[in-house]
């Protein structure tokens, strides 16, 4: 063997080495773009199992979530907003721009048809076990409190309760979205969240495009 085939032999094994490992990180589902101003990487979160592990729920399967890491370069001021990114279905067309907590499970959301309606937007944490009512009298059907809902209302007034108000309550869905959305402001700063989109999570992979129109330019990823 020549002087230094061995050496240029293993430096091509390593290389190949780096490559699968590179070959490797892609595969974990994340995509990068860079723009002039700013670098965006973004992973899709169909599985509604990774979503209820999350969330605490799977959101019934209506929404998808993109985890989102974004890096401002040359300390430009990037000013970031829900509306800039649209996720879209190639198959059927489906789209939505990226929803705030309170548009998802804020009290002021009315629900029609056959999703569950009330006081606590789309998707309610406090649905307790309904009672029917007594055969022959006016006693309708109720809903009791869940194990969400706070002891003492659930006793009732004449109640006692040895849970202290102080101690840590349940987390509802709607602080669990705030608690993980993307920041939604502006940044020189490396930011790192998730955005929320009403698109079914019974979607593929590869007919998900997620596009961005805003201060930064404008892209489209592909997670194929």
């Amino acid at each position: 063997m020549p002087k230094g085939a061995g050496m240029k032999t293993s430096l091509v094994v390593a290389s190949l080495l780096v490559a699968a490992g590179s070959a490797g990180a892609a595969e974990a589902g994340w995509v990068r773009f860079k723009t002039d101003d700013a670098e965006f990487s973004a992973r899709l979160v169909l599985d509604r199992n990774e979503i209820r592990g999350l969330l605490g729920n799977d959101l019934d399967g209506d929404f998808t979530l993109v985890q989102l890491s974004i890096r401002p370069l040359y300390n430009y001021r990037l000013v970031l907003g829900r509306d800039d990114f649209t996720l879209r279905s190639r198959r059927d067309n489906e789209r939505s721009k990226g929803m705030s907590p309170d548009e998802i499970a804020g009290e002021s959301v009315l629900v029609l048809g056959s999703r569950r309606a009330g006081s606590g937007g789309i998707f309610e944490d406090s649905q307790g076990p309904v009672i029917p009512g007594n055969p022959g009298t006016d006693n309708r059907p109720r809903r009791l409190p869940s194990l969400n809902s706070s002891l003492g209302s659930s006793l009732g007034g004449g109640g006692s309760s040895e849970v202290s108000r102080a101690e840590r309550r349940p987390t509802s869905l709607l602080e669990r979205l705030g608690e993980l959305e993307l920041p939604i402001q502006e940044t020189r700063a490396p930011v790192r969240g998730y955005l929320y989109f009403q698109v079914s999570a019974k979607q593929k992979k590869k007919h998900i495009r997620l596009m961005y129109d805003g201060p930064a330019g404008e892209f489209t990823m592909r997670f194929d």
